[in-house]
């Protein structure tokens, strides 16, 4: 089975698509389609189902496979090409098992926990864990917004928006409300007194790129940490709900 990102990048040239007009095409933010296909991350149905729609391909053909005679079928049939998208997602994830297995999955919350416990709260080095989460500068009173210092190249912001840099997590925050904001630090603030804290997040983002906005509901673990010069930080361990 070929890389169906690298196909996709094909797809796109031999129909002269850029990105910016493919991600315009399914209705995602230009940050998204690019970070998606150039860190080789999951599309979900719905996208899939668009891009097959819009580039005129067949789920097997995203894969590099000629089935012409499904062309045919999918014309006359619309819920075919949604029986071909579930069966092309599931071979994906059946192989995306296969490297996570060797690699590390995406940890669970206890596990985060479990992993801050026998750090003993000390941010020191890199794990298998820190892909997974961003982390903060741990505010002081007077602050008004987040300070990020480092960002998971594996985390939810990462995944959702297609960053790679805080500066673009820091600009996200200068889009919200003052009063979410103001949330967001005493919750920062709350967990300096040394207990991790889980909440359920619902916020509404500008998407970066674009006029629109995106609703996002997500689990937030926040949990304190502090470098070996004694300096305290936060980390963000979030994962999208639906």
């Amino acid at each position: 089975m070929t890389d169906i990102h690298d196909n996709i990048v094909q797809l796109m040239k031999s129909r002269n698509v850029s990105s910016n007009e493919l991600s315009e095409m399914v209705e995602k933010s230009d940050r998204y389609m690019a970070g998606t296909l150039k860190h080789k991350r999951d599309f979900g149905v719905s996208v899939l189902r668009r891009i097959c729609l819009e580039l005129k391909v067949t789920p097997n053909e995203l894969l590099g496979i000629d089935d012409g005679h499904f062309q045919a079928a999918m014309k006359e049939d619309e819920q075919f090409l949604d029986r071909e998208v579930e069966v092309l997602l599931k071979a994906l994830s059946n192989r995306a098992r296969g490297k996570l297995h060797r690699f590390g999955v995406e940890p669970t919350i206890n596990e985060i926990i479990d992993w801050w416990s026998a750090q003993g709260g000390i941010l020191d080095g890199e794990s298998r864990f820190s892909e997974f989460i961003d982390i903060y500068k741990m505010p002081d009173t007077q602050a008004n917004r987040p300070i990020p210092v480092k960002m998971g190249h594996d985390s939810l912001a990462a995944r959702t928006f297609g960053f790679s840099e805080t500066g673009q997590l820091a600009n996200l925050f200068e889009d919200l409300d003052r009063d979410r904001n103001e949330r967001v630090v005493r919750a920062h603030l709350e967990v300096n007194s040394g207990q991790p804290l889980l909440s359920l997040e619902k916020v509404d983002f500008r998407v970066p790129g674009t006029s629109g906005g995106t609703e996002l509901r997500y689990n937030r673990l926040l949990i304190p940490f502090r470098d070996r010069a004694g300096n305290h930080f936060v980390a963000n361990h979030s994962s999208a709900i639906g």
